[in-house]
């Protein structure tokens, strides 16, 4: 629950226009701090919700309610706005992570630990919200903040919109930003075009028949099928996929089999595809379907495709980042090649103009050089205050959308 032992000096009522974003230091780094010892999964994410619902609410925020179980939505109205900007924040911590770093916020839940700093995403939202509930008279976009749960499983965000979170007001753009080890700290990366791959999570699962190993012509022997299968769809990558599209599968686990000497009847393999465009994933995923009924037919085997998640490609709005970079001097920002990872925040770009950013967390003097879901990731807090500039910026400007 909030504590209001987290509010600074800073006092809410009172419109402060000389109120500074390192004034909020002290508050964002408990808030961080609150937040990081006590993390939860997607869509339990319960107590963090309460914090975040009723820290808004003693802010005065117009409007704050609960979608998708356990996500926020805020509202800042504006006097005679004419845009509605949206920004975005992860609500999920990671499970089966025992953290081992030695510092006093240490997650206190067992093989639960906010990893891929989803803490520090929620501590520069809720410090944007700070500043603005005390600098209103300042602003002259609506303003939506979205707490959104479970981007770490089964993405959240694509319920979130189901739930109308960008609409009522209607929102003309959505900003969201990462924390990155992979990038100097302090540094932005703000780049047009694919950012983050689409990734698709898929399951094969083999039916064949049982024999006895001495007699395997009375069985349907679904582990060499399943080493078959794999061969043939890496194979596919190189032989049916554009060379100039990159395109990636992982097979990351397979179980099958009861003993050694008995045929396995059934095998169950579990798969990841990244790609960087729609038209070249959906010719994998045909190429890999095709292939099944190809093994099946052969062997007479049953498989079974199926697809748990499919995140769309990270794909940053070519003329609203266009705009973003030219509010940052190119000493403040840098770019990056396309990574393979994913992120749902893909969902928002597909209904409103969308950009998503990388903060660098990058220090090497200080130790902070672990990756994202390392038992040992972490940050300086400093970059808390870097993220809510960032925000604060993209708001000061004007956006054409």
């Amino acid at each position: 629950m909030y504590n209001k032992n987290y509010t600074t000096n800073v006092e809410i009522g009172v419109l402060n226009m000389d109120v500074k974003i390192e004034a909020l230091k002290e508050e964002m780094v408990s808030i961080r701090r609150h937040i990081h010892q006590n993390p939860e999964i997607g869509y339990k994410e319960y107590s963090t919700s309460s914090f975040i619902k009723e820290y808004l609410e003693s802010l005065g925020f117009d409007r704050v309610e609960i979608l998708a179980q356990t996500g926020i939505k805020a509202v800042l109205f504006a006097k005679d706005a004419q845009q509605t900007v949206a920004f975005r924040s992860d609500m999920d911590a990671l499970e089966g992570i025992q953290e081992k770093n030695d510092v006093p916020y240490k997650s206190k839940v067992k093989n639960v630990m906010h990893a891929c700093g989803h803490d520090g995403h929620m501590a520069i939202l809720l410090g944007l919200a700070k500043y603005l509930s005390l600098n209103r008279a300042k602003l002259t976009k609506n303003v939506v903040l979205i707490f959104q749960p479970a981007e770490e499983s089964v993405g959240g965000a694509k319920r979130m919109i189901e739930e109308c979170v960008l609409d009522n007001p209607k929102v003309d753009c959505i900003f969201g930003i990462h924390l990155f080890p992979g990038v100097e700290q302090g540094r932005v990366v703000i780049q047009k075009g694919p950012l983050m791959a689409q990734t698709v999570e898929f399951d094969v699962e083999i039916r064949g028949r049982s024999a006895h190993g001495a007699m395997p012509h009375l069985g349907i022997d679904t582990i060499t099928i399943a080493a078959q299968l794999i061969n043939m769809i890496q194979s596919m990558l190189t032989r049916s996929i554009n060379p100039y599209d990159a395109a990636l599968i992982t097979f990351g686990r397979i179980s099958g089999g009861q003993r050694r000497n008995i045929i396995a009847k059934k095998t169950l393999l579990e798969g990841i595809l990244r790609t960087f465009n729609e038209e070249c994933n959906d010719t994998a995923v045909k190429k890999i379907k095709d292939i099944i009924k190809g093994l099946e037919k052969s062997w007479g085997a049953k498989i079974e495709y199926t697809e748990l998640i499919n995140y769309p490609v990270v794909y940053n709005h070519p003329h609203l980042t266009e705009q973003v970079m030219a509010m940052f001097p190119p000493e403040e920002r840098t770019t990056v090649e396309p990574l393979m990872i994913a992120e749902d925040f893909s969902f928002y770009q597909r209904e409103v103009p969308g950009l998503f950013m990388l903060l660098g967390t990058r220090n090497k003097h200080k130790g902070y050089i672990h990756p994202l879901h390392s038992d040992k990731f972490d940050f300086d807090e400093e970059v808390l205050l870097k993220g809510v500039s960032v925000f604060k910026t993209i708001l000061e400007n004007p956006l054409n959308v």
